[in-house]
């Protein structure tokens, strides 16, 4: 039996054994050549929007390709009242056209998009 859910991996970030920063990754090859450091924050545009992420060097990524996990972007409550937004959501980058004809969902792979390093 389990002891957490994908809520509490969303909602609460301790819960996660890895990536608890929802890392944007991308190849080795793109890191070097778009001058991404790992640990850094970089900026994803695509024809919707924009949003900030950190940055993961993935050897398991081909050049030209970025990956952003799914389900995240969410407002969360702080303890001290507030709220703290975990990782992007998807849907801010993705155009509402740019969707499966026949389900009508909105496509989250292969979005074209800019990545570009923030400066520290």
């Amino acid at each position: 039996m389990r002891a957490f859910t994908a809520n509490t991996l969303f909602r609460d970030t301790t819960w996660r054994e890895r990536d608890r920063q929802d890392a944007l990754r991308v190849s080795p090859h793109d890191a070097e050549r778009l001058s991404l450091s790992d640990g850094a924050l970089a900026r994803i545009t695509a024809s919707r929007g924009t949003a900030e992420a950190v940055v993961e060097s993935d050897a398991r990524l081909r050049p030209g390709h970025a990956a952003l996990p799914n389900g995240f972007g969410l407002d969360l409550p702080t303890h001290d009242g507030g709220n703290e937004r975990t990782g992007v959501a998807l849907n801010t980058l993705t155009d509402l056209t740019w969707r499966d004809p026949i389900a009508g969902t909105p496509w989250h792979k292969h979005v074209p998009a800019r990545v570009q390093p923030l400066p520290a």
